[in-house]
């Protein structure tokens, strides 16, 4: 399939969620979901995202790196591809993957939590897509050259032990660190991204590591932290715990030895605060005073044990090509 058919392909998926919007929002509106028409919206945008990235695959150039051959490259579809999707949000996830699958031109099945499957039975039973995307309920290693997880380290390492080529998305844990600022607008952004999607967001703080001069006014306005010790941040409730610290050098190197890292909310106003944090903090998403946003852009990943498969962004569709060296020579050389 040619770049400009799976580019096409995608616009075709892209037009058919947008002309079933509100069929699509209502399936999508479950008891884990109150933000459905921003989760189809993005569904969108990350169709014609990737239509674009179908036509813009990029090689080193051809070149005589050695006087008697060429060299070149060439970047070929990985072929029958499996997507795994966690029950927190079934459609956009599934988009991470099926988008990427699309235009690199592989073929792909979607696994499910039964959980929650919100839309996606309905758009792939319904769209006349050109390239085969199925939704399956079991799982046949034999027949994928490739799998993509979402979900928990226990389901990763199912499939790893499966499979020789598995990459995964582990998610994990987020925390926040609140350094200075405007206590309202802290304690405001903090209420709404721990509560988000009901807690069920992995980016969503858990743990809230707040200098100590500030402690007392920012958990007096805060109204879903505990104040106790750093414990569990890897859960999907709508609720974090909270700390003290002095030193933010020592505190970097603390969280910087957790085992899932996804994503760290910063509280600054000042330069050389975020600057520090950007640059020492071993973590996927760094979010300065501007919580939970991840442009299709940009990739969303983690470190350590959250996985880092580059959700969103241009690299993505390189997970689902095989790169391939070709080496031309002349007998007579």
């Amino acid at each position: 399939m040619k770049p400009q058919d799976r580019q096409n392909t995608l616009f075709s998926l892209s037009k058919f969620i947008q002309d079933n919007f509100k069929k699509i929002v209502k399936l999508e509106t479950t008891d884990f979901k109150n933000n459905a028409d921003f989760d189809v919206n993005t569904a969108i945008d990350i169709c014609n995202f990737y239509a674009g990235v179908s036509r813009t695959i990029t090689a080193p150039p051809q070149d005589e790196y050695y006087n008697t051959c060429t060299s070149s490259m060439r970047y070929e579809p990985k072929g029958h591809c499996l997507g795994v999707v966690p029950w927190n949000y079934p459609l956009v996830i599934a988009m991470w993957k099926i988008a990427p699958a699309i235009a690199a031109g592989c073929t792909i099945d979607v696994k499910l939590n039964p959980k929650n499957k919100g839309s996606v039975p309905f758009i792939f039973s319904n769209w006349k897509n050109k390239v085969q995307v199925n939704v399956v309920d079991t799982v046949d290693f034999s027949i994928y050259d490739f799998i993509d997880i979402t979900g928990s380290k226990t389901t990763a390492d199912f499939f790893k032990q499966h499979h020789n080529d598995v990459i995964a998305d582990i998610g994990g844990a987020s925390v926040a660190i609140v350094n200075d600022g405007n206590i309202s607008f802290i304690a405001n952004s903090l209420d709404w991204s721990i509560k988000y999607n009901g807690g069920a967001d992995c980016t969503s703080p858990k743990h809230i590591f707040c200098k100590r001069n500030l402690f007392a006014q920012l958990i007096e306005n805060l109204n879903c932290v505990k104040e106790q010790q750093l414990t569990n941040i890897d859960h999907f409730r709508p609720e974090a715990t909270m700390s003290q610290y002095d030193n933010l050098q020592e505190l970097i190197k603390q969280i910087n030895q957790l085992p899932n890292r996804l994503g760290l909310h910063l509280y600054t106003t000042e330069l050389k605060t975020q600057r520090f944090v950007s640059q020492h903090a071993r973590w996927g998403n760094i979010f300065v005073n501007k919580p939970m946003t991840t442009p299709i852009e940009m990739p969303h990943s983690g470190v350590g044990a959250s996985g880092n498969t580059f959700n969103q962004g241009a690299n993505k569709i390189y997970q689902y090509l095989v790169p391939k060296h070709v080496i031309v020579g002349d007998q007579y050389d």
